[in-house]
């Protein structure tokens, strides 16, 4: 059975207007169940503890030193995507 776009017109009109006729209320709660408001507290702060660094001694530590030679190294600009 075809129907035509007519008849597909009134029966999605009258699902649309009986859908509006709701007559039972909605049942809200009688208290609003909201979350406290927060408190506000004075800030206490712990006692202090002293700090205590590892220390390594200038030895232990060796850095790598390289030569480095701007002139030997490649001339392209390199593009970041900043438009300024």
């Amino acid at each position: 059975m075809k129907y035509s776009p007519r008849h597909l017109a009134i029966i999605a009109g009258c699902l649309i207007l009986g859908s509006c006729n709701q007559t039972t209320e909605v049942s809200f709660p009688k208290s609003l169940s909201e979350n406290p408001q927060p408190v506000a507290k004075p800030l206490e702060l712990t006692d202090p503890k002293p700090l205590h660094w590892d220390t390594v001694s200038r030895r232990a530590i060796t850095p790598t030193v390289f030569p480095l030679d701007f002139s030997k190294m490649k001339g392209m600009p390199k593009d970041v995507g900043l438009n300024c």
